[in-house]
Order: structure tokens, then sequence, then C-alpha cells
């Protein structure tokens, strides 16, 4: 059996592949590379990967763990 945890980096390792794969505007550029860190160079953003990735991970673990608080898994 699973526990939140298994799930949680499961779910979060799949949703890396698909922000990878799509490539959303706010984190990479129009060549599809990784945008700079900052707001004083243009073209930069305040939405690095590493924010993305740690948002992301904290999220997905508050949803497992509300998941197994409603229904009591």
């Amino acid at each position: 059996m699973f526990s939140r945890i298994s799930y949680s980096v499961l779910v979060f390792v799949l949703s890396m592949i698909l922000v990878f794969l799509i490539k959303p505007g706010i984190a990479f550029d129009h060549e599809g590379q990784l945008r700079k860190f900052g707001v004083h160079e243009n073209g930069s953003t305040i939405y690095s990967v590493g924010v993305l990735t740690s948002c992301l991970a904290i999220v997905t673990f508050y949803i497992f763990c509300v998941i197994d608080l409603v229904f009591g898994v």
C-alpha cells in the first residue's frame, strides 16, 4: 500500500515532467530556454523553475494530507 508521501512524489514528478514538456511562458522564453531569475534584466522572471518546483511540492503534499484527513485513509 502506498502512503501519502509516495503518491505526492509520484504526482509531483509527473507534474514537473508536464511543466518541462509544455514550457509555460512564465518560466521559459520563446526559444524554450529557462528564463533568468530577477527583476532588473529584460526577459527575466520572478517565477523561476525553483520557485515553481517548491510551490508545487508543497501544494501536492498538502492535497494528499487533506485527502487523508477527509477520507481517513
